[in-house]
């Protein structure tokens, strides 16, 4: 997760834009370990709110982000996470619909599936895997309600040895 927000500053900054946290963008299942002597997950706190004040302090978080950490509770289970996906993209839509705002959302690879499954509006039963390289961009243009897939998993920008 906290890779993701550095991500996102660098962006932020190059672009001259507002960084702004969002509870529903992190990876699947959350933050959890596997606990040894049972094999269950085990659900983690999650840094608090004054590691990211202290480390990324052009970052905006939202309110309920306290210092006993952003997570805190079980292992996200998967029935959890198309949902989840809808609510942040009805988000994103209710904020940014109806403007020409350009919006950047960095999240992660299992996330990002399960976003563009339900932008593309593919049923959680028939679910698909798209592959996606490390900090690839995909861009996606929302016209006249309707959704244009622009391009998907781009990273001509890094050098070769930096793709995985």
């Amino acid at each position: 997760m906290v890779r993701a927000v550095a991500t996102g500053v660098a962006i932020a900054e190059a672009l001259g834009l507002p960084l702004v946290g969002l509870r529903n963008a992190h990876e699947t299942g959350g933050i959890y370990q596997i606990d040894p002597e049972t094999g269950e997950p085990v659900g983690l706190p999650g840094r608090p709110r004054s590691y990211f004040e202290t480390h990324y302090p052009a970052l905006r978080l939202p309110e309920s982000v306290d210092e006993s950490g952003w997570w805190n509770r079980p292992r996200e289970e998967d029935a959890e996470i198309p949902p989840r996906a809808q609510r942040l993209i009805g988000m994103l839509l209710a904020h940014h619909g109806d403007t020409d705002d350009h919006v950047v959302l960095v999240t992660h690879g299992g996330f990002y599936n399960y976003l563009l499954g339900a932008l593309l509006d593919i049923p959680a039963e028939r679910r698909c895997w798209f592959g996606l390289n490390n900090a690839a961009i995909t861009r996606i243009d929302f016209d006249l309600d309707r959704l244009r897939l622009v391009y998907m998993n781009r990273a001509d920008f890094l050098p070769a040895a930096l793709i995985t």
